[in-house]
């Protein structure tokens, strides 16, 4: 059984149903740790912004957060599992499945010896990073 836990990214039993259903195909292999444990870990690295080694303790081993993350990054399923998650909820929300707004937000970082393909601005000699939000639409 799921131990439970009292973080604000702890999971209801219908949001992981759907994710477990959706994402993991009702995957049922025997793990040390479970899905759904590892899931809310990787949620709480991201809403909380805290160092991988810095986990709670009733939560699965940063090691293990840390392989399902990367592997699960660089499959792209993240991506894909916050499109489809995005998409279901501008639908409940009764909005197109895609947003037809963008909203740019340009921020300005002093710059170091490190030059990249975002841009530079010599007058005040600061890169400038453009970050694109569109989850946060709310009508």
């Amino acid at each position: 059984m799921h131990k439970i836990s009292f973080y604000q990214t702890h999971l209801t039993e219908g949001q992981w149903s759907y994710i477990n259903k959706v994402f993991f195909e009702n995957d049922c292999r025997h793990r040390k740790y479970s899905l759904r444990s590892i899931f809310e870990a990787v949620l709480y690295l991201l809403v909380s912004g805290c160092q991988w080694r810095m986990l709670p303790h009733d939560l699965p081993k940063w090691q293990t957060v840390y392989w399902y993350f990367h592997k699960w990054r660089t499959d792209g399923y993240l991506s894909h599992c916050i499109e489809k998650l995005v998409i279901k909820i501008r639908r409940k929300r009764k909005q197109s499945a895609t947003p037809s707004v963008m909203a740019l937000d340009a921020q300005s970082v002093k710059w170091g010896n490190r030059q990249s393909d975002n841009g530079f601005d010599a007058n005040k000699k600061v890169k400038i990073y453009l970050n694109s939000n569109t989850l946060l639409n709310k009508r």
